[in-house]
């Protein structure tokens, strides 16, 4: 993982170099981009975890939020008694 995010810096350099000298930034570019698809398929399984961790963590805070939306809280429990005291 450590490798990935290092090579987020090196893509600014390659990116300045694109802009400063084409010929030479379109070879530089290439070069990181092949390998980036190294440490990528490397790190394949351990951000396959990440993300399924992530997704899980989210569906699960998604999922109380529903279901304290569902709830009746103590305010909309005061505001159903308020409207049967006055339709009575």
């Amino acid at each position: 993982m450590n490798n990935i995010s290092l090579l987020c810096g090196t893509l600014a350099l390659v990116l300045m170099v694109l802009l400063l000298v084409p010929a030479f930034g379109w070879f530089t570019l290439a070069c990181w981009a092949l390998y980036f698809v190294i440490i990528a398929t490397k790190s394949f399984q351990m951000l396959k975890g990440l993300c399924t961790a992530a997704v899980g963590y989210v569906c699960d805070k998604i999922e109380e939020l529903m279901m304290s939306l569902n709830t009746p809280t103590d305010h909309t429990r005061n505001i159903q008694t308020h409207n049967q005291i006055c339709a009575s």
